[in-house]
């Protein structure tokens, strides 16, 4: 371990003492649009006692986004939980603001406080990065978009309501081993990346984490069609030659792609859900409806992007919220911002072909015991060489799990209720995430 090593733990705390002497936070928190005059009302997914922290999580979403007041905290809801899920919702910038003024939220606001406090140095910190990074692709001639969170966050009434884990940037015609020499010239730590991969990652410490991706996404039917219309619609960047923007068409679909990527695979959270309802509200009457339901529709997603639209309009509109949609917000709730691997592997056996859930089970746990080439890469990649080996190097993989893969080993033998397998199932049909 280097001594640099230590720094972003010493910047931490230096920060952490320096906005509390200075009072920053509050000027931030006041520059940040907050809770309205609305005198009363219930949350808008009815009075449930069963998932009170979910139902406040959406009253404070609501507050944050559309100036609805902020009520106290339910009695049925612990601090702990409620501080807890808005943390792994990564929804702390959004919500501290519209409780910072609230004595009566004071604990809730603690448990928030120190997580917020080192938001502003980080996303301090990525702006400057990001800035860096793209005068010296520029400089470089490196044609390329910046994806997802780098657009999000300007619409949002102040970009520190959004926080930002990475950056990802769509390279053209990407020289992967001389975009390394020149990453790892600017300072970044490259990471191995597995076989089936689409895109490179790199670190630099302390907060700056970059996807730079050589395809839009991993191959599926229509996607290289969807990469070649996204470069063909972008328009370069003011001042630049070499840096683009997608068209805002090209940007939703890409968002709802991704959404749904996650969505199938781990879950995601709301989040997701507030992007989509800023996104709608500073671009959805500019947008071409006809191209986009037509590129959903060739794509598979456009049941999903209509469901995903209407659950923004629900939680963050007037919409009347139903059994489902309520069924489908808890679940996201649940799911943290990038899912969980008991989701992930619940998801997988929902979509795994069978006339019943054990049958469905069975063939899943089969899948995993005996995975093809493709999936095989991903344990052993000189499998892709050597395909006739495949026998052989399942056997390889069994003794791996034997003596090595306990989490294999839990996943393998851990038995998912069926009430909980057929809630999944339905989410999947309902949301139109699953055809």
């Amino acid at each position: 371990m280097k001594i640099s090593d230590f720094f972003p733990y010493f910047f931490y705390t230096k920060v952490l003492k320096l906005t509390k002497q200075s009072g920053i936070m509050e000027k931030i928190c006041a520059a940040i649009p907050s809770g309205g005059t609305e005198p009363e009302r219930h949350c808008i997914m009815g009075k449930r006692a069963n998932n009170p922290h979910n139902d406040y999580l959406i009253d404070l979403l609501r507050a944050a986004v559309l100036g609805e007041e902020v009520l106290p905290l339910p009695q049925a809801c612990s601090v702990q939980t409620m501080g807890k899920l808005i943390r792994q919702q990564h929804l702390t910038n959004l919500v501290y603001p519209v409780i910072s003024g609230k004595p009566e939220l004071a604990t809730l606001r603690l448990q928030l406080e120190k997580d917020y406090m080192i938001q502003i140095p980080k996303i301090t910190n990525q702006q400057l990065e990001i800035a860096k990074w793209l005068d010296a692709a520029e400089a470089k001639g490196l044609d390329c978009i910046p994806l997802k969170g780098f657009l999000l966050r300007q619409l949002y009434p102040n970009p520190m309501m959004r926080s930002m884990t990475d950056l990802d940037v769509l390279v053209r015609n990407m020289d992967r081993q001389d975009v390394r020499t020149w990453m790892e010239g600017q300072g970044y730590i490259a990471e191995e990346t597995h076989a089936l991969s689409h895109h490179d990652n790199y670190e630099k410490r302390p907060w700056m984490y970059m996807e730079l991706h050589f395809h839009l996404m991993k191959p599926r039917p229509g996607r290289d069609e969807l990469e070649q219309k996204v470069w063909e619609h972008a328009t370069v960047m003011p001042g630049r030659k070499h840096i683009y923007q997608m068209s805002m068409e090209d940007f939703y679909i890409f968002h709802l792609l991704h959404l749904h990527k996650h969505f199938i695979t781990r879950g995601v959270g709301l989040k997701s859900i507030v992007d989509t309802h800023v996104f709608l509200q500073a671009q959805g009457a500019k947008l071409d409806r006809k191209y986009l339901q037509q590129e959903l529709a060739a794509l598979g997603i456009d049941d999903f992007g209509a469901y995903m639209e209407k659950l923004a309009r629900i939680l963050l509109g007037n919409e009347p919220a139903d059994e489902d949609s309520k069924l489908v917000a808890d679940y996201m709730a649940d799911c943290g911002i990038f899912g969980s691997s008991q989701n992930q592997h619940v998801l997988q056996m929902s979509q795994t072909k069978g006339k019943s859930s054990a049958s469905k089970k069975l063939r899943y746990r089969i899948n995993r015991l005996f995975p093809g080439v493709k999936d095989m890469q991903k344990h052993f990649p000189s499998v892709k060489r050597f395909p006739w080996l495949l026998p052989a190097y399942w056997v390889a993989r069994m003794f791996k799990l034997i003596f090595k893969g306990n989490k294999e080993k839990r996943i393998l033998l851990k038995d998912i209720s069926d009430d909980r397998f057929d809630t999944v199932g339905h989410i999947l049909t309902v949301t139109g995430a699953q055809k």
